[in-house]
């Protein structure tokens, strides 16, 4: 037959058993109410852009350094950028070397001295977007001599990480 001691013992395991779990909850419940997510991401990190990021724009190979140390990257991938002497140092090769930058979080900080050179290259570089000019135009978008005006004007170039501090 059943003993009541072990009943006794039983149910005192239970409730302690039940007791423990509501105290590590509590503490769970707690630490859950503490924890606040960073405001904004920090993305690319910072040794992403130091490896990676600020050497060549987005879509361009970084391919070594040029005779002054500074990076030179190749746009092997053909992305749309304006044959020009502010885009290239050589139109032929599709190449362009950029400063070299040895302390990421320093350029970050103060871009307008440290980054001008990139974002003189973002803002002059990018691919071209072609529009049509709707201003006095009829509803069918035509002029009245029924031609279409286009207009044509340079996107901003992309470049991950940098970009954004322009």
């Amino acid at each position: 037959m059943v003993n009541v001691v072990d009943i006794i013992i039983k149910i005192f395991a239970a409730v302690g058993l039940l007791a423990l779990t509501g105290v590590a909850l509590y503490y769970i419940a707690k630490a859950l109410k503490k924890y606040k997510p960073p405001e904004k991401p920090l993305w690319p990190d910072e040794r992403y852009m130091e490896k990676i990021g600020a050497r060549c724009p987005t879509g361009w190979v970084y391919t070594g350094h040029d005779k002054n140390g500074d990076y030179l990257c190749k746009n092997y991938y053909h992305v749309d950028v304006p044959d020009s002497d502010e885009c290239y140092d050589d139109i032929k090769e599709k190449k362009k070397s950029f400063e070299k930058i040895n302390d990421w979080k320093k350029y970050q900080e103060n871009p307008d001295k440290y980054l001008s050179d990139r974002c003189e290259w973002i803002k002059k570089c990018g691919p071209e977007i072609k529009t049509n000019n709707s201003s006095n135009c009829n509803a069918q978008g035509k002029w009245s001599d029924g031609s279409e005006k286009e207009t044509s004007k340079r996107a901003y170039a992309s470049w991950i990480g940098v970009a954004d501090k322009c």
